[in-house]
């Protein structure tokens, strides 16, 4: 693809689309910036054709003539669209030019990221359900916040703190180390790249260290949050680190200063942290065994999964005891058509060959392809059937 696409161009697409052309220039400063910036930090340009579309009607304008339909997808993402990679966000966009531009680039990454080395992985870190799990994130959080505004001894002190909560986060217990790698060597330096590229990288990622806290569930979106702070301090402390990433090392395995020997908690407010995780841990073990139990096999709509695609907030993941994924908010789709589920709970099995949507669901949330229908069972529950011979 060619490495710029000019705002006219860009006036042109949106004029196409019934869009006035000032609203397609917030995506021009990505579009000039995107071969140099991505050449700079990755080697590589992290230029794609963008689509914003308007989930709510479906409406959408492009920064080059459409190829065809639109597909199915509706994220903040990077897609195929007739063979070739696109990125699409949602509409409204930020007003903030950086938090804007941090989107883009965050997709763009993903877009160029297998070319780049860095295989897709969409592990789920499921010990970050625990509350002692989510205490020690948010004291690395804390830890974190502190260094990405300190100089000299003082930043490598809170480095040295921030290393030592995730060590006793993580000690013992290598199968959780791996999950969390995983998703930091994926959202991780997708979250970082936005950032870094955004123009305003330190705010940008003190923004998603203040807000992290808030998201509901940890161990699909930890790593938005955990990987502009170390992926801006390693710039610091370890410049050509992302050359090294490639070997398959977490971020914070980078950092050349080491642990401290002493977590201390009380001077990030360990025991506020404590209180607030512990009360949130047993609201989210209710809100899981809800959705559990509205989703149990005699009294959900069993959906067979064959040809899945999905679009979910990983902010409202969960992980069931006996290893299902949980999403509050997904749109789900395969041979029999789609469903959306928003704030109810549809369940994944382990294997994602099948999944459970409470039932019966609200008007509108299910749309089935022709031909297949719902069987309600005696004993309860419902199952989906295919079209006849």
């Amino acid at each position: 693809m060619g490495s710029l696409f000019s705002t006219a161009l860009l006036a042109l697409a949106a004029a196409q689309s019934g869009v006035p052309a000032e609203t397609a220039r917030p995506e021009a400063d990505f579009l000039r910036r995107c071969e140099a910036d991505g050449v700079r930090l990755w080697g590589r340009g992290l230029c794609a054709p963008i689509v914003v579309v308007d989930r709510a009607t479906g409406s959408f304008r492009t920064s080059r003539p459409a190829p065809g339909p639109l597909p199915a997808v509706r994220a903040n993402t990077a897609f195929d669209w007739a063979g070739e990679r696109w990125i699409m966000v949602l509409a409204p966009l930020p007003a903030d030019p950086a938090a804007l531009a941090e989107i883009l680039f965050h997709e763009a990454w993903h877009g160029q990221q297998v070319a780049l080395g860095f295989p897709g992985n969409n592990t789920t870190s499921v010990h970050l359900e625990e509350t002692r799990a989510r205490y020690w994130l948010r004291l690395e959080w804390a830890a974190l916040t502190e260094a990405l505004t300190a100089q000299g001894q003082s930043q490598r002190r809170h480095i040295a703190q921030a290393l030592a909560f995730r060590e006793r986060r993580l000690h013992g217990r290598p199968e959780a180390a791996a999950a969390e790698r995983a998703l930091m060597r994926h959202e991780g330096l997708a979250s970082y790249t936005g950032a870094a590229l955004s123009g305003d990288p330190v705010r940008r990622a003190l923004v998603a260290l203040r807000d992290g806290p808030q998201r509901p569930a940890f161990g699909r979106s930890f790593a938005y949050v955990s990987g502009p702070a170390w992926g801006l301090l390693l710039d610091r402390f370890r410049p050509g680190w992302r050359q090294q990433a490639r070997s398959g090392l977490d971020l914070p395995e980078m950092m050349p200063v080491p642990a401290a020997r002493t977590a201390n908690a009380d001077a990030y407010g360990g025991p506020r942290l404590l209180v607030q995780e512990t009360r949130a841990g047993r609201e989210r073990e209710e809100r899981i065994a809800t959705a559990v139990a509205a989703t149990a096999e005699n009294r959900g709509l069993r959906l067979p999964l064959t040809q899945m695609g999905l679009d979910f907030d990983p902010d409202r993941v969960s992980t069931a005891p006996d290893g299902s994924t949980i999403y509050h908010r997904i749109t789900l789709r395969d041979r029999w058509g789609r469903v959306s589920a928003e704030g109810v709970g549809l369940r994944i099995l382990p294997d994602f060959h099948t999944a459970f949507a409470p039932w019966p669901l609200p008007h509108g949330a299910l749309q089935l392809t022709e031909g297949w229908r719902i069987e309600e069972r005696p004993g309860g529950g419902a199952r989906l059937i295919p079209p006849g011979p």
